[in-house]
């Protein structure tokens, strides 16, 4: 049997909004949970005293938003090689991209900008500018999802493949 500590469900809730949306959606949802064993009158049982939640694809790529899960399931239907960083393995000052594409002759970052608020697009011009200095401005690759809707026929073609006759520039499909 398994307890789980007054308000950490809503403590939950209220840290992981976006996968917790995400799993009232049906799409698939990761719990982390840190358990504490107690000795109880019918035996031991476990009291869950932390728990993390995290949004996956079908092929259990972390991610962050519907955006991300687009460019996720793009980047699976082309067989495409990809790593996902994840915030809990950076410092604060640490410029994070969303994907990183490694089957390209370089790695290349990923950004997908899903907002439009003042605040985030300070961020997103804060990222932009720190991409084009260390990668310049064509070795970077990102989709402005907020500004077209979302439409996934917006989405940018990805940088080729090593091997590939594709052409940065040609349509993702």
């Amino acid at each position: 049997m398994t307890f789980m500590q007054n308000g950490l469900w809503d403590s939950t809730v209220r840290r992981f909004p976006n996968a917790i949306a995400a799993w009232r959606g049906g799409r698939r949802t990761v719990a982390i949970a840190q358990v504490e064993l107690r000795q109880g009158g019918k035996g031991v049982y476990a009291s869950v005293i932390d728990m993390a939640l995290m949004s996956i694809t079908a092929e259990f790529l972390p991610v962050e938003s519907s955006y991300e899960r687009t460019v996720a399931d793009f980047l699976v239907m082309q067989g495409r090689s990809c790593m996902k960083p994840l915030c809990y393995q950076a410092s604060a000052d640490l410029v994070l991209p969303d994907f990183i594409l490694t089957d390209t002759l370089r790695e290349v970052p990923m950004e997908v900008f899903g907002r439009d608020d003042a605040r985030y697009l300070q961020h997103k011009e804060e990222k932009s500018a720190h991409y084009d200095e260390q990668y310049g401005k064509s070795g970077w690759w990102s989709w402005d999802a907020a500004s077209h809707g979302g439409n996934v026929s917006s989405v940018p073609s990805f940088p080729p493949a090593r091997g590939s006759s594709g052409k940065y520039g040609d349509k993702v499909e």
